[in-house]
């Protein structure tokens, strides 16, 4: 098994991943207090992490450099 290079990252990318992770965090703890409830509240909310997850895949996708190919491989693979 071979191991994946992580790349090391200054603070102030550090925190981007941190900030976007935060508010992923913030919007499913609202979320929970929705309980099953099927809202347009709760839609908007699993649209916004959503729309952050991707955020944070292409900053993930940005830091190892990767080309559209490989993105797009990674994605099927998901």
């Amino acid at each position: 098994i071979s191991t994946i290079p992580i790349p090391k990252i200054g603070k102030e990318k550090q925190k981007i991943f941190i900030e976007l992770a935060d508010k992923i965090q913030h919007f499913n703890i609202e979320l929970l207090e929705f309980g099953d409830k099927n809202t347009l509240d709760t839609k908007n909310l699993r649209d916004k992490i959503e729309l952050l997850d991707k955020e944070i895949n292409q900053e993930v996708n940005a830091l190892y450099r990767l080309n559209k190919d490989e993105i797009e491989l990674i994605e099927k693979s998901i």
